[in-house]
């Protein structure tokens, strides 16, 4: 029986874009159909970016155009225009510590890859069908890209960091009521951490402490500059 004054809560977990995806909300009606019409949306909407951006499907924008740059036919869809936008942003904020212009390739060579950027940002768009249930909690979360919601007065969700040496440890908790936390560890995914200069190379699992980097913001795209934000690092760990 749940305590008096205690939020319900429900959890969703499905496999979209080769990962699993998890939507909780906490909230007065996470039961109803409504809700879970709503949760549904969420899904469709990865599955629908994931048609056009999977870098393992052949018949996918990307997969069609196996690493080039995308040209004026493919930046005619809104969605890779935005998304072509957003890596060029985000190499400039880094001063090209994320550059999606060179990167390891699911079969092979180096080339343009968005991944890195377009998991946060599907994840952002999704969210929008749950954004008309105010009085509900949200964690949406898709292999490690996050999206926090909570309530004013509310307790603030904690975000467990796996340590990549043993995912049965935690490297840290953060705490947050509201924005974003991403991590990309090779606990699940092996040696895939790249450095961008001059050809991307995964870094070896075990080698170095960037095998778990992790980092919390407003949103999950470079849409806004932060007053406080970090200023990149000037090189790899030895």
């Amino acid at each position: 029986m749940r305590p008096t004054g205690e939020l319900d809560r429900r959890a969703w977990v499905v496999q979209v874009m080769g990962l699993p995806v998890s939507v909780h909300l906490r909230g007065p009606e996470v039961r109803t159909d409504a809700v879970a019409e709503r949760v549904e949306r969420v899904f469709a909407e990865l599955r629908e970016v994931d048609a056009v951006f999977s870098t393992y499907r052949a018949e996918s924008v990307l997969g069609r155009l196996g690493g080039a740059p995308p040209g004026p036919a493919a930046t005619a869809d809104p969605l890779v225009r935005e998304v072509v936008t957003l890596c060029e942003t985000a190499r400039a904020r880094t001063a090209g510590w994320f550059d999606a212009r060179r990167l390891p390739l699911p079969l092979g060579g180096t080339g343009f890859d968005p991944s890195g950027l377009v998991k946060g940002w599907a994840v952002e768009r999704a969210a929008r069908h749950l954004a008309d249930l105010p009085e509900h909690d949200l964690c949406l979360n898709a292999g490690g890209d996050v999206l926090l919601r909570t309530v004013p007065g509310r307790p603030a969700w904690r975000i467990g960091v796996e340590d990549p040496a043993g995912p049965e440890r935690l490297l840290d908790v953060v705490e947050l009521a509201r924005g974003a936390v991403a991590t990309s560890g090779t606990a699940r995914r092996g040696a895939h951490i790249t450095d961008p200069r001059p050809v991307g190379r995964p870094r070896p699992s075990g080698r170095s402490p960037w095998s778990a980097p992790s980092c919390s913001g407003p949103t999950c795209t470079p849409r806004r500059r932060s007053p406080a934000a970090p200023t990149p690092s000037t090189g790899w760990p030895p």
